[in-house]
């Protein structure tokens, strides 16, 4: 039951440990993009307001999405560490994954029917990563219930 638990505890601490490593990734991933793209700023500024404005308010709002991202996958990883340590359960942590789970759901179903210019290799990139995210964050999910019943059960 022990070596189980220890098993369980291990898969949750990695897969917290993916799910920061992930969302730092795809934050730099977006910078990237919007920095070395050209014309990926034009898209989301072409607005009628001012051109200045337009791309301040692009910045601000590609920034919100940026630490609100690291931010949830922070309290995600750094939860799932805790617990797996023998540190405080939480909840807040298990919705904050099912919620980013549908997220990357959301996004894989996207990249498959929403015709877009992107090329075939980017596509696939981004479903690799959104699958691999998304498989990390069903590990956690599993893991956590799983240490969850095991303390239980040797408590």
């Amino acid at each position: 039951m022990q070596k189980k638990l220890r098993k369980y505890q291990d898969i949750l601490r990695t897969a917290g440990t993916g799910v920061i490593a992930f969302g730092i990734w795809g934050a730099i991933k977006l910078i990237l993009t919007y920095l070395l793209v050209p014309g990926s700023w034009q898209e989301i500024t072409d607005v009628s307001m001012p051109r200045p404005a337009a791309i301040a308010v692009a910045i601000v709002t590609v920034g919100t999405f940026i630490c609100a991202d690291i931010g949830i996958r922070l309290l995600i990883g750094l939860s799932a560490r805790s617990e797996s340590a023998g540190g405080k359960k939480r909840n807040l942590y298990i919705a904050a994954t099912i919620l980013m789970m549908l997220i990357s759901a959301a996004s894989i179903v996207f990249v498959i029917v929403l015709p877009d210019e992107a090329s075939f290799i980017e596509k696939a990139a981004s479903l690799i990563f959104e699958g691999s995210s998304l498989f990390g964050m069903l590990c956690l999910v599993i893991a956590v219930f799983k240490v969850r019943s095991l303390t239980k059960k040797t408590a």
